[in-house]
């Protein structure tokens, strides 16, 4: 639904010097916040929407990695960082405190474009507080898998990297659906 499609994501992160400095490594620490989009309006209160957290706040914290091999163009890189969810204010329900591990490995074609694979690890660390009963203690866990395709568009003053990435879940546990 694109009603619910919004940008929640901001992020601060310091890059070490590493492959874009000429270097074959880089060190990321990072931290991000995911801004709530609006209160839980539409009647499903605990709707998987809200579970996952697009009414409520979120701050990240982590660092990532990055090895660029320039003879075969390959870079493989790892991020991983842990979640704390604040309270969502229109349904008192706040998720656990999760732990995250993405990594990403890609060969370059040409100068400007990469194909790859991407995957992911989560697992929640603490249960899930203010739902019912028969919902709570909940923590989930999942792992993922997918392709990934970057493109470099140079310019004059300012480079830009797009990538994408696709995640299909292989194992799942306690998964808000």
């Amino acid at each position: 639904m694109l009603d619910r499609l919004r940008i929640r994501a901001v992020s601060a992160s310091i890059f070490a010097p590493g492959p874009y400095f000429g270097l074959d490594y880089g060190y990321e620490p990072r931290m991000f916040g995911f801004l709530p989009d609006g209160a839980a309006s539409d009647g499903h209160s605990l709707s998987a929407h809200n579970l996952e957290g697009a009414a409520k706040g979120a701050a990240d914290a982590g660092v990532g990695y990055t090895y660029f091999d320039k003879k075969t163009e390959r870079e493989f890189s790892a991020v991983t960082g842990l979640t704390y969810n604040f309270v969502n204010p229109s349904t008192n329900y706040q998720n656990g405190i999760d732990w995250h591990l993405d990594w990403g490995a890609s060969q370059f074609l040409t100068k400007t474009l990469q194909i790859g694979a991407v995957g992911y690890f989560y697992n929640q660390l603490t249960p899930d507080r203010g739902c019912s009963p028969s919902l709570c203690p909940f923590e989930s866990r999942r792992l993922g898998i997918g392709p990934q395709l970057g493109l470099i568009i140079p310019g004059a003053s300012v480079q830009t990297y797009i990538n994408l990435k696709a995640h299909w879940d292989i194992d799942t546990q306690n998964r808000a659906s």
